[in-house]
């Protein structure tokens, strides 16, 4: 085989794997309408907390995490900066091993995701991967328009 043809079937092999990986990765919905939960949204949400954690006065930051995520861990330290660095901003940390049957629900394909909750309890944002801090900031002061 010419070694040109080679390098055509493994650069299309390669486009086809990300492609799969990449709506793997967003999901066919988010929120399909299926199984629809018995409770508000905002009260599912709430229920993230980890006991004895309650939701801040202007929004709540729920950080899901796994044990062996480097990212995990960058991402903890940088929003418990900008939780402590904004007022009526608490961080609620969901450690994915520990709470494996919140995975699922709430669509968690990779770690860290950091969903964002209004004062209520309401998802008012969501990162799936390690955001950046101008972006959880930005979600906060558009937050506080509202």
């Amino acid at each position: 085989m010419d070694a040109s043809v080679v390098l055509l079937v493994i650069m299309a092999l390669v486009l086809i794997v990300a492609v799969v990986g990449w709506v793997a990765r967003r999901g066919v919905s988010r929120f399909d309408g299926e199984g629809e939960p018995e409770l508000e949204q905002s009260e599912i949400d709430l229920e993230l907390l980890p006991e004895g954690v309650l939701p801040g006065r202007r929004a709540t930051i729920v950080l899901f995490t796994a044990p062996d995520s480097p990212e995990c861990a960058v991402t903890r330290w940088m929003l418990q900066d900008v939780a402590a660095t904004s007022a009526g901003v608490v961080l609620a940390e969901v450690d994915t091993s520990i709470r494996p049957e919140l995975v699922l629900p709430y669509d968690i394909v990779v770690t860290p995701t950091v969903l964002l909750l209004d004062a209520d309890g309401n998802r008012v944002g969501r990162f799936d991967g390690a955001p950046l801090r101008e972006s959880v900031e930005a979600q906060l002061i558009e937050l506080s328009v509202r």
